[in-house]
């Protein structure tokens, strides 16, 4: 290790064996051999994701968790319903799509879904529908499709694309602080159209990204799970992230009781007291600030100005990501 760069050493530190292994069973990629799980679209996306955190300022504290990443991935799985499992091409027919039932959020907090089998589990059935939940297994892949419009003329995109065996156009790289970071754009990604445009292969997306008027509308698809090989394989269940709005009132001489720090995008919770008026509304390590007194800001600074100088009594609204690592803060 002494031979590593400070950025290698950042990520190592970011990365974690521990968040690595919540991935995967949040995933369901846990049981896969070892080469086919270091080499899956879950696996490249994780390391291009604690790369890009490992390449931000070291003296800004870094918020990357297994849930932000977790949680990224369920963006996605939100937008678009999935393409239908194939063995190679995934966009052999683009109106082959799988439908899925629609689950109402439970209302009342005491049941999670199963991300196995998908059903609704009570919190206290979980730990035995756990050993006793199986999924088929089979060599398919599912496919997910995302859309991202994406390029003012006078910026690049941010990232990189290599031709992948199948001919299509696989983005590699994603530039740090680059348009495509903050599209969430997945490094394993397939591009498979832009525009009105699909179907396009490696040369064809050359040409028209050399052509075409910026912004464009990318269409990618992400392989995000590919099941084990075998007969049948028992897997855990694991509770499904989701966000949970708390919104806590502070009146004259009230203080909020935890630490707050802004990076590019977010207002986060980098510490929280003991006992204080923030753990008892419920606020945990990781936490978002998205508003004050309803008026949100493009700027996190600007969250934490008016926190301090807006006058008795101000509510302060805060998202949690309940699910996987609820609580955990490194």
């Amino acid at each position: 290790m002494d031979a590593w760069s400070e950025s290698e050493l950042r990520a190592l530190e970011l990365g974690g064996n521990a968040k690595w292994v919540a991935v995967c069973a949040g995933t369901g990629v846990s049981d896969l051999p070892m080469e086919k799980k270091y080499s899956s679209g879950v696996a490249k996306a994780y390391k291009s994701r604690v790369a890009l955190a490992a390449a931000k300022d070291p003296s800004v504290e870094c918020a990357f968790t297994a849930v932000s990443f977790l949680s990224m991935l369920a963006d996605i799985a939100r937008e678009e319903s999935p393409v239908s499992s194939v063995k190679e091409d995934p966009v052999s027919s683009p109106t082959m799509t799988m439908k899925i039932q629609p689950v109402s959020d439970p209302a009342d907090g005491t049941t999670v879904k199963c991300t196995t089998c998908c059903s609704m589990v009570s919190l206290a059935e979980l730990n035995s529908h756990s050993e006793s939940c199986t999924v088929s297994a089979s060599s398919a892949v599912e496919w997910r499709k995302y859309e991202r419009k994406i390029g003012a003329p006078s910026e690049p995109l941010g990232f990189t694309l290599a031709k992948a065996s199948s001919g299509y156009a696989e983005v590699s790289r994603i530039i740090p602080g680059g348009a495509a970071e903050r599209a969430n754009v997945i490094v394993g990604s397939l591009l498979i159209g832009l525009n009105n445009t699909k179907n396009l292969k490696f040369d064809e997306v050359v040409d028209m990204l050399r052509t075409l008027p910026r912004p464009m509308l990318f269409h990618f698809v992400f392989r995000s799970q590919v099941a084990s090989e075998g007969p049948k394989t028992v897997i855990s269940s694991v509770p499904e992230p989701r966000t949970v709005e708390i919104n806590v009132t502070l009146h004259d001489k009230e203080e909020l009781g935890c630490s707050l720090s802004a990076n590019e995008f977010n207002c986060v919770v980098r510490s929280v007291d003991e006992d204080c008026i923030a753990r008892r509304h419920g606020v945990l390590v990781g936490s978002r600030v998205v508003a004050v007194n309803g008026q949100t800001y493009l700027k996190p600074k600007d969250l934490i100005r008016e926190i301090c100088t807006a006058q008795r009594p101000i509510k302060i609204t805060v998202h949690r990501v309940e699910g996987l690592m609820r609580g955990w803060s490194s």
